[in-house]
């Protein structure tokens, strides 16, 4: 039986109310943790990190080369979930050209995708930022017909630095650290800021768990939708938007308070705080 079938049939009636009532018993707590394998609900990403080791020691993670390529032909096509991306930056390009920083940006699936609904004479630049390895055949692999010549590939945040838009689509869970510090690695504070398709908790505690597939398995952070807010509010942006990924959800079966949605949020930071470097 699948998750998504496990979690289907543990949602309805008598089986979700007992989860959830006996869920804070120690005991059952203990045994439903073991039936959750390694997707389990952490206090950390070493703490995940190491339970891949223990559950999945076979897998390669974000390296699992099946996995990226399977995240490219999954973005060959509009989700439901990009739409909202997609009329901000389209209301973007109406006051400026874009210089977009994809951090996590794989082999430039989402570049594939969106650069077919933007106009091309307002797209200036794409950067992808990966892991090394993530990157090293994504020209020859994915654009067989050459790199087009806006899009970029790096493994270094750094170069961020000229770019007015951030895109973090599908990668904010696995980043670990504050959003200060993501903004202090990338040395700027871009003017537009989107999260999209990111496990976030509406309510409790951040906490972290392990995404996994037949062929994968990775540690993820699953923030505080409150936390998350106050941090970059706390870095000069203010919440413009925010939208849930209706395709998606993280859910866990047998511990189900802690089922979180996907959620996709475009911040923007106040001109005055534009071209000041996080300290």
């Amino acid at each position: 039986m699948t998750n998504q079938a496990l979690a289907k049939l543990l949602s309805l009636g008598p089986a979700r109310k007992f989860i959830e009532s006996s869920g804070s018993i120690p005991a059952f707590r203990g045994v439903y943790e073991k039936l959750s394998g390694a997707a389990r609900i952490y206090n950390s990403m070493d703490a995940a990190r190491s339970a891949i080791r223990r559950y999945r020691p076979e897998t390669r993670g974000h390296l699992e080369r099946r996995l990226i390529s399977s995240n490219f032909t999954l973005s060959s096509d509009i989700r439901m979930s990009d739409y909202p991306l997609l009329f901000w930056l389209r209301n973007i390009v109406a006051e400026e050209d874009l210089r977009i920083f994809d951090f996590g940006g794989g082999v430039g699936q989402t570049y594939a995708n969106f650069s077919r609904m933007l106009p091309p004479e307002k797209l200036e630049s794409w950067t992808c930022q990966d892991l090394p390895d993530v990157i090293l055949h994504a020209g020859e692999e994915f654009f067989p017909e050459g790199v087009p010549a806006c899009l970029n590939f790096t493994t270094n945040l750094g170069e961020a630095n000229s770019s007015n838009v951030l895109l973090v689509a599908g990668a904010l869970h696995y980043w670990e650290g504050p959003m200060a510090h993501l903004l202090r690695e990338l040395g700027s504070r871009p003017r537009h800021f989107f999260i999209n398709r990111s496990p976030i908790r509406i309510a409790g505690r951040p906490f972290a768990t392990v995404q996994e597939g037949r062929d994968w398995a990775v540690a993820c952070m699953v923030r505080s939708l409150p936390d998350l807010k106050s941090e970059m509010e706390a870095e000069g942006y203010t919440l413009v938007d925010q939208w849930v990924d209706l395709e998606k959800s993280l859910t866990f079966p047998w511990l189900p308070a802690w089922s979180s949605p996907y959620l996709g949020m475009y911040f923007r930071i106040k001109d005055e705080l534009l071209y000041q470097i996080p300290g």
